[in-house]
Parts: structure tokens; C-alpha cells; sequence
């Protein structure tokens, strides 16, 4: 004899029209959420290699001072003209090194004949009416 009794099975189950309306808006929603957050996660993403990008910079650049000792900068220099040598020095104000010499320009050889006939460079001081000014200044 048979007996009957009701159990569970795995098996196929075929959606009606409003089953199916019901997983089409929610396969939808699940689609917009997740280009949502993956437009989300590049936007961080790309916040986060801008921040490491500039720390990798700065990193290199303090790997490479510390390698070398030094670093280019702007330092305050006097700017001495050698018309015997025909050269421009430049020395630092804090150290007097001669960081720098060149040749002169033409403008430098003007400025020293200018000087050797007595006119005033500009800074430099002058006697007028018995009185030391800054040329310039008069």
C-alpha cells in the first residue's frame, strides 16, 4: 500500500504577470543602487590617488634633497660688476659664497662707465650740498 504524505522539493516555479511586474521594479531599483555606489567608490577613489599622488610627489622630492644635500632656491645675492674681469658675481647676503659668475651684458658696461665718470649708481651714496643721500633720491 501507498502512502501519501507532504514534504518540500526543490523545483520549478513559473511567476504570474504580477510576480513578475514585482521583480522587474525590484532588479531595476538593485540596478540604480549599485551604479549609484560604484559611482560613489570612483569618486573616492579618485579623491584618494589625488591625496596619495600629492604625497608621493612631496615624498620624492625630500628622497631626493636628502640624497643630494641641497636644493635649488631663491637667495638674497649681492650683485658685484668686475669690469677688470668682465664678469657679474653674485654672492650670497648671509654667507658671501659666490654662488654664480657670468659674463657681463652690455648694460653692465654701461653702468661702469658710468660710475668711473662719476655719476651716482642707483642705492649708492653721493654728496649733494654737503650732504651724503641715496642717488636717486635728489
Amino acid at each position: 500500500m501507498s502512502e501519501e504524505r507532504k514534504v518540500r522539493e526543490f523545483a520549478k516555479y513559473e511567476f504570474n504577470s504580477k510576480e513578475l511586474a514585482g521583480v522587474a521594479a525590484e532588479l531595476s531599483a538593485k540596478c540604480q543602487q549599485k551604479a549609484t555606489i560604484e559611482d560613489e567608490k570612483k569618486s573616492v577613489a579618485s579623491t584618494y590617488k589625488a591625496q596619495i599622488d600629492g604625497i608621493d610627489a612631496k615624498v620624492n622630492k625630500l628622497a631626493t634633497n636628502y640624497s643630494l644635500g641641497f636644493e635649488y632656491r631663491d637667495i638674497d645675492c649681492f650683485l658685484t660688476l668686475d669690469d677688470k674681469r668682465k664678469e657679474r658675481i653674485y654672492a650670497r647676503c648671509d654667507t658671501g659664497a659666490v654662488v654664480k659668475t657670468e659674463p657681463m651684458r652690455e648694460e653692465d658696461f654701461q653702468e661702469c662707465m658710468k660710475f668711473s665718470e662719476g655719476e651716482a649708481v642707483e642705492g649708492e651714496a653721493v654728496e649733494v650740498e654737503g650732504e651724503l643721500v641715496a642717488a636717486g633720491t635728489e
